[in-house]
């Protein structure tokens, strides 16, 4: 529950997204789920650890 409450502030702030899947297969779970999409860079490159000196 307070997984969902966080992705749900995340969403509000505009820091992800959710992707709609895109396949009408109902016998395959993982592609029908929806994806989380990372939109803040720096967010994105702290948890990838990017160097921005490169």
């Amino acid at each position: 529950m307070t997984l969902k409450r966080y992705l749900n502030l995340l969403q509000i702030l505009f820091f992800t997204y959710l992707l709609p899947s895109l396949v009408t297969n109902h016998g395959k779970r993982i592609i029908k789920s929806p994806k989380l999409y990372l939109c803040d860079n720096v967010v994105l490159g702290q948890l990838l650890e990017v160097d921005e000196n490169i």
